[in-house]
């Protein structure tokens, strides 16, 4: 059968496919033959007899399941800080190499642990803030092919969801799917003489979810606990968790995604080499959604694309510039833009297909403007208005110490403009021994604001960036795969010419704007000289306030800071050590009492005191290396870490 091979193409080359496997359908659909059985994939490995039977059954949150996956990431997480201690000792190669065994190893356990944790594992693909690299660009790859659920519960489904028998609400409907994913699956239909695929959701994944997330959940708090968080970065784990929780929900809402279609298609009505799928809504429930059948070739298939008389290199300017209209022009994008969701046909000389909308999100005309605000910023060396860019976009916090950021800023800026005029060189074209030297330098100048800031915590990446992140890795490995001399950076000329116009309403005045700065004409330079008298007189007034006492000055030391530091966290770290202390003493003492028969029955005091022991225990681990090693930075040079991850 067609759908067989078009299954097996798909998962022999282990790309794309999308959230629920339609992608996978429309991208590779092609004539050929194949058994039904053949369709039926094994899920995380392991033969095909059984192999749903087992999935149906680890739907359940068992105690045994939450102990094997805490087992697990424990198991992991030792073997990142072997990772880590490799690094520190030099050897980057091997430290690399283990990182990279690690991820295949997460990945294979994230597809025997089901639904849920797939959908994590693609979650924290796009989390640049979160992991290393090998851990991106592993989970990058991990897709959802599990095998299908038996014909006869997507027709119930069907039938449940949409009140009526299949014979009534569909003139053909091919039982056999075409393709199989964690959340769904997709079946072929045919009404009133329109071709159409119909995506039915697996039954129990609330439940399913319910369960896991819980787990989820103590995994998030047990990562915030040690996390030390040294290189300045807010990682945030219980949001990330929010994150997880949110957009699992958001995908099995089927009506959800039909909007976000419907929506997608109104923005690009007026372009013609853009296809978005149409919903028939008269078909569709938050359990059933059906939409027009629209086949394709993988975007990245460039054989099959110039087989059908297309050319990749406007393929490859097409896809970029739909990305960038999507970004600049509406604010609503796809956050899924990998092969297996994008197509490719012969109308219009190559016209793009977007598939799967059940991740989705919106950047704001606030959050545009801020990008061009601190991209001026920069091109001033202007370090107020990049402090003001960075906060309009959400990357820093609005309460941070502006002051010491504008002065960090001001740092780099400065040597970002040496570069550009050839006084310096680029950290990539510096041998290792400069890039010592440079951070040693850099160390000396601002090590201490950086230290000090970095102890709060200053940026944070909101989860849209990381989905546009990754979004413009896929295009442009898309781009270079049709057309070798493809440059995403050209490209994007256009674009970041039309998001000047958000920071004064149009791109000339903005240009006039920056010629009149130069000769300092502008309005804001006369109003300055105009009442420069005036300013003079508010200065002499402070100064008077400060010699007859009415104001103070405040000194800040930093020196005096780090001392005060020190002595909280080693107060902290007392009273943890104590109260744990009392607390598993209190702990022993239950498991010397012997067991009492009360009215109620025998009550085993062993069994809490072990429990209280543990909990502490656990407690323990979590909480005071956390603060020994911050006390350690703040005695040593603490700002080291932080400027080296600068």
């Amino acid at each position: 059968m067609v759908q067989g091979e078009a299954q097996a193409e798909s998962e022999a080359k282990g790309k794309g496919g999308g959230l629920f496997g339609v992608g996978r359908v429309f991208g590779v659909f092609r004539s050929g033959s194949s058994d039904a059985e053949d369709r039926v994939e094994t899920y995380g490995g392991g033969s095909k007899a059984g192999s749903l039977a087992q999935w149906e059954k680890r739907k359940g949150g068992s105690s045994r399941r939450t102990l094997r996956i805490f087992i697990m990431t424990t198991k992991l997480f030792m073997r990142e800080k072997k990772a880590i201690r490799m690094e520190k000792n030099g050897d980057e190669e091997g430290a690399s190499r283990l990182r990279y065994a690690i991820a295949r190893d997460a990945k294979q356990k994230l597809l025997n642990l089901g639904p849920t944790f797939i959908k994590l594992g693609q979650l924290l693909s796009t989390r640049v803030d979160l992991l290393q690299p090998e851990y991106i660009e592993v989970l990058a790859t991990l897709q959802d092919n599990v095998p299908p659920f038996p014909s006869e519960i997507a027709v119930s489904v069907v039938e449940d969801e949409l009140n009526g028998n299949i014979a009534d609400l569909f003139d053909t409907f091919d039982p056999v799917p075409l393709a199989a994913a964690s959340l769904g699956q997709v079946h072929r239909a045919t009404l009133d003489g329109e071709e159409l695929v119909v995506k039915v959701q697996r039954r129990g994944l609330k439940d399913l979810f319910e369960s896991d997330l819980k787990v989820i959940r103590l995994m998030a708090h047990a990562m915030a606990a040690f996390d030390q968080q040294t290189d300045g970065t807010d990682r945030d784990w219980i949001n990330m968790y929010d994150q997880q929780r949110r957009l699992l929900y958001r995908e099995i809402e089927y009506i959800e995604e039909a909007k976000n279609c419907d929506l997608f298609r109104t923005n690009f009505e007026g372009t013609p080499w853009v296809k978005v799928p149409k919903i028939r809504w008269d078909r569709t429930t938050n359990q059933v959604v059906t939409m027009e059948y629209v086949p394709g070739v993988k975007i990245s298939d460039k054989k099959k694309i110039e087989a059908m008389g297309v050319d990749p290199t406007l393929v490859a300017k097409r896809a970029h510039a739909a990305y960038m209209t999507q970004l600049c022009r509406h604010g609503f994008f796809h956050c899924d833009t990998h092969p297996g969701n994008v197509a490719v046909d012969a109308e219009e000389d190559g016209r793009l297909i977007y598939y799967d909308f059940g991740m989705m999100d919106h950047i704001s005309e606030n959050i545009r403007k801020g990008f061009v605000k601190l991209v001026f910023g920069v091109y001033n060396n202007e370090p107020v208005p990049v402090c003001d860019g960075a906060q309009e976009m959400g990357i820093m916090k609005p309460d941070v110490d502006r002051q010491t950021m504008e002065f960090i800023a001001k740092n780099y800026l400065d040597a970002f403009a040496e570069t550009l005029q050839g006084n310096s060189k680029w950290v990539n074209e510096m041998s290792e021994d400069e890039q010592k030297a440079d951070r040693k330098q850099r160390r000396a100048k601002i090590g201490a604001e950086l230290f000090f800031v970095a102890e709060d915590k200053p940026f944070v990446f909101p989860a849209a960036y990381t989905f546009v992140y990754r979004a413009f890795s896929t295009l442009d490995g898309i781009g270079k795969g049709l057309d070798k001399d493809f440059d995403m950076a050209r490209l994007c000329q256009p674009f970041l010419v039309e998001l000047v116009d958000l920071k004064d309403g149009n791109r000339w005045v903005t240009a006039a704007d920056q010629v009149l700065k130069k000769v300092g004409l502008r309005p804001l330079d006369i109003s300055q000289l105009v009442q420069q008298p005036r300013n003079v007189a508010a200065d002499h007034e402070f100064l008077m306030d400060l010699r007859e006492g009415r104001r103070q000055l405040r000194v800040r030391t930093f020196e005096a800071e780090r001392q005060i530091a020190k002595l909280e966290v080693m107060q902290k770290m007392i009273l943890t050590g104590v109260g744990l202390s009392a607390v598993f003493n209190f702990g022993m003492l239950l498991c010397l009492l012997p067991s009492a028969v009360g009215g109620v029955g025998t009550v085993n005091f062993g069994k809490y005191g072990k429990a209280v022991c543990w909990t502490a225990g656990i407690i323990a681990a979590a909480k005071l290396p956390k603060y020994w090693i911050r006390y350690r930075n703040i005695a040593g040079n603490g700002a080291r870490t932080v400027v080296e991850k600068f």
